[in-house]
Parts: C-alpha cells; structure tokens; sequence
C-alpha cells in the first residue's frame, strides 16, 4: 500500500493502524514476539508521520498510544527497563499536548 505512494499520509496512517491492530491480536494470542514486531512497525511509521508533520496531534497522540502497547507487550515480557523507557516515551507526548491544549 505504502510502497507505491510512500508520500501519502493517509495511506501511511492506515497502514499505522494496521499494524497495531494486528499487534494487538497477537498480544491476545499470546504471541508477545510477534505483537512486539508489530507495534515497532506501527512506531516507526508513526515516528515518520510525526517528523513529516510535527504540529498533527492525532499522530502524536497515537505515537503515545503505540509506546503504551509497547510497554505492555515488554513489561508482560519482563524487559521492564524497555517498558519504562517506552513508558516514559509515551508519557512526555501527553504532557506537551496537555500543556499545548490544556482544555481538551
């Protein structure tokens, strides 16, 4: 999908969502490996999209959502150091949209 127009967004959005639904399967079959490499590729996705547009906040907000599943996923994997920084990541994003946007 994103392969034959990497410069639409949009696409790459879906794309995005995609993975981190299929991630999500995974983590509810067990499958932490495979959650794990799912929500990375949802990430890096969202890193772009974040660094293309850095005033989209509907982007920044689910970059913050994809470093809480990433957290799970490595916290259920015992790698709680990982789960802290993914953590962390995720919750330095909330706190500049809240100070950005303090009555939504």
């Amino acid at each position: 999908m994103s392969a034959a127009d990497p410069g639409n967004t949009g696409r790459l959005s879906a794309l995005s969502v995609d993975y981190r639904s299929i991630g999500d399967v995974q983590k509810a079959q067990g499958s932490l490996a495979g959650a794990l490499e799912s929500y990375r590729k949802s990430l890096a996705i969202l890193e772009k999209l974040v660094a293309l547009d850095p005033n989209n906040t509907d982007w920044q907000g689910n970059l913050s959502s994809i470093y809480t599943a990433l957290g799970d996923v490595q916290t259920a994997q015992g790698s709680l150091k990982d789960a802290l920084d993914s953590y962390q990541r995720g919750l330095a994003i909330d706190e500049r949209l809240s100070a950005a946007d303090p009555g939504n």
